[in-house]
């Protein structure tokens, strides 16, 4: 299994937050750590980062700030043209050229 870049671990930690906000008023980390993907011991490092970044604040319920709303909305744009592009790469590896 590969590991993930660390911007991909903080645009799933974000959007697990965006969701469990949507879900419910009071966070719970165990629940934003599954949805993510990552270790419960390893979030508070992770949302650490995101706060001194200022993607996020009150890390006793986290909360996504602007700016992390402007990085979750980059990271998911990148993500679905990324995906597009797997999707055709494996697509032209399927097809192949006919012999004459």
């Amino acid at each position: 299994m590969s590991r993930r870049e660390r911007w991909a671990i903080f645009g799933a930690i974000l959007y697990a937050l965006d969701e469990e906000r949507a879900r419910t008023p009071h966070v719970r980390l165990s629940n934003v750590a599954a949805r993510a993907n990552v270790a419960y011991n390893r979030l508070g490092e992770h949302l650490q980062a995101l706060a001194e970044a200022g993607l996020v604040d009150n890390l006793q319920s986290p909360s996504i700030t602007a700016r992390g709303r402007r990085f979750l909305e980059e990271y998911s744009t990148w993500s679905r043209t990324m995906q597009d592009y797997s999707d055709t790469v494996q697509a032209s590896r399927l097809v192949t050229p006919s012999s004459s």
